[in-house]
Formats: C-alpha cells, sequence, structure tokens
C-alpha cells in the first residue's frame, strides 16, 4: 500500500514538474510545436539565470581575507557547491541547445527519442539546467544566511523563522480571509435583506396596508 501511495506521487509528482504528461496527451502537431516552443523558451530563461548565478559566485570569489565579514569554512564550501552547480547547469544549457534549439518539430521529437529512449527520461532530462540552478541558488542561500548568522545570529534567526512561517501559513491567510470576506459579504446581504423587509413593512403601515396572514 505504502509502495504504491508513493509511486502515485512520484508519477504525479513527475507529470505536474517536466512536459511528460504534455508530451504523452500530444494529439496533433500543433501540441507538439506547443511543448517544443515551451521547451526551448525554458531552455532560454535558465540559461540567462545560469550565467547571473555564475557571475555572483565570481564575484564571491574576490572576497578576500580583510572582509568586512568573516567567511568561513562553511561559507567557503557553500560558494564552492554553488559554482560546481552553475558550472554543470552551463554544460547541460549548451549540450541541449546544440542538440535541440534549431531543429524543426519532427526533428526534434524524433531526435530526443533516439537519444534517450523514451518521452521519460528526456523529460527528466530537459529539468536538469533547471535542477542545477535551484541548486545553485540554494548553496547561496546558505552563504547568506552563515554570513548573516555570523554577524547577527539573533536577528538572522528571527528572520527565518518569519520567513518560514510566512511560507507555511500564506496559504492559510489566505483562506482565511477569504472565508472572512465570504461570511462578512453574506451577513451584509442577509441585513441589506432584513432592511429592505423592515422598509416594505413600515411602508405599508404608513398606507395602511396590511400584510397578508
Amino acid at each position: 500500500m505504502l509502495l504504491s501511495c508513493s509511486i502515485s506521487l512520484l508519477a504525479s509528482f513527475i507529470v505536474s514538474w517536466t512536459h511528460y504528461g504534455a508530451l504523452q496527451e500530444a494529439t496533433s502537431d500543433a501540441d507538439v510545436d506547443q511543448i517544443v516552443e515551451s521547451l526551448k523558451a525554458e531552455w532560454t530563461n535558465v540559461g540567462r539565470c545560469l550565467f547571473a548565478l555564475a557571475a555572483m559566485n565570481m564575484s564571491l570569489f574576490t572576497i578576500d581575507a580583510q572582509s568586512v565579514f568573516e567567511v568561513d569554512e562553511f561559507a567557503q564550501k557553500a560558494i564552492a557547491t554553488s559554482t560546481a552547480a552553475t558550472g554543470l547547469g552551463i554544460l547541460c544549457h549548451a549540450w541541449f541547445l546544440a542538440q535541440f534549439c534549431r531543429l524543426a518539430r519532427s526533428d526534434f521529437i524524433n531526435r530526443a527519442r533516439s537519444i534517450y529512449g523514451s518521452d521519460l527520461l528526456f523529460s527528466l532530462s530537459a529539468k536538469l539546467p533547471w535542477l542545477t540552478a535551484l541548486v545553485s541558488l540554494a548553496s547561496l542561500m546558505a552563504f547568506g544566511g552563515r554570513i548573516a548568522c555570523n554577524v547577527l545570529p539573533m536577528l538572522a534567526i528571527a528572520l527565518g523563522l518569519i520567513l518560514l512561517a510566512l511560507v507555511i501559513g500564506i496559504g492559510y491567510l489566505v483562506n482565511g480571509v477569504t472565508i472572512l470576506g465570504s461570511f462578512i459579504s453574506r451577513g451584509a446581504s442577509a441585513m441589506g435583506h432584513m432592511l429592505e423587509a423592515r422598509r416594505a413593512a413600515e411602508d405599508r403601515e404608513r398606507r395602511g396596508i396590511t400584510a397578508p396572514v
């Protein structure tokens, strides 16, 4: 039971995070064209992100021992991890652009299936540049968090807890505001109907007309 549930969750994650579901459900040339254009745009955007991360990593490598903040071993490892992930991501990005960027629709799909053997492996591999960018960004965040903890530990911890609470609780907050707004709207509507009924009753009394029993 647990194994089947895990497999189902993994399949749902793959379908929602990659283009595998779209490739399986594509029934026309227009659907395939849309997937191909989406992949090309995705690789272009992640390439820009990776080059920006590479520039940030290179600038952090220029920090010397006499800087205004201390760079300890953990921070150094975080920068090294970010740099390695960025370099790997740029290589993956260059590979996909060289192999697929200038291909037409039919050649694109045929080459993808000839290299990877299935839509599933291709869909997972196509996300490697984004995955490396996420690892690089997470490492940079770890570097920044470590520096902040070294300089102002209590403030960094407090801000981290506040951010975590916001990330976890934002959905509940939005739902709560939505429910509250619905109750207020219903209450206002009921109050309006009551006031209208009261005005109608007063008008009938003023005109000497009694309401039917």
